[in-house]
């Protein structure tokens, strides 16, 4: 069962802390729905193991984590306890002088693993970091569908230049707080 954040931390990081309202699906939302939607299962604990998920529906689906080969293919694992997962947030935040906040090994809640290193970022980061790690998580839930679906190679350095396209894309529609970051001069 993943851990689920506490009803404040929840309430504070999917609406006020927020660059725009999460609930606000359109307009000048630099977060599309699907993104929204996916954040919100993953947060909340909802969207843990795929492959019952997949093989209940008849979809091809690995029995290993497709990125690394190594345990069980499950959401938590995928986004913090995988190597590809913590090589990927490690060039991304060592990047941007957060490298202390990249998870670790022992990591088994990405809810808990944002909460936590949410704490630890400035204040006035927190909005950038929290979009920071929506982005991060699609990225890698993406990739990890395109080595199941298309049948491709996991690739580090694809996934980073897909994060540093779409962080392009989402601060041209208004993600602040990822410039705030210094994520601009990055990539």
């Amino acid at each position: 069962m993943a851990a689920r954040l506490p009803l404040a931390l929840a309430r504070t990081s999917l609406a006020s802390t927020f660059e725009v309202h999460p609930y606000q699906l359109h307009g000048k939302n630099h977060r599309g729905g699907v993104v929204y939607i996916f954040e919100s299962l993953v947060v909340f604990g909802t969207f843990d193991s795929m492959s019952s998920c997949m093989g209940k529906r008849g979809l091809p689906h690995p029995n290993q984590c497709p990125l690394c080969d190594q345990e069980d293919e499950t959401v938590q694992h995928i986004l913090t306890s995988c190597i590809f997962a913590r090589q990927f947030w490690f060039q991304i935040l060592q990047s941007l002088n957060l490298g202390s906040l990249v998870p670790n090994r022992r990591s088994t809640s990405f809810a808990v693993w944002w909460m936590r290193s949410w704490w630890r970022v400035p204040k006035q980061h927190r909005k950038g970091f929290n979009t920071l790690v929506i982005l991060g998580a699609w990225i890698l839930w993406k990739h990890r569908s395109s080595c199941i679906f298309n049948g491709s190679a996991p690739n580090l350095q694809g996934a980073l230049h897909a994060f540093h396209s779409v962080a392009f894309l989402w601060q041209f529609a208004g993600a602040k707080g990822l410039a705030a970051l210094g994520l601009g001069r990055v990539g």
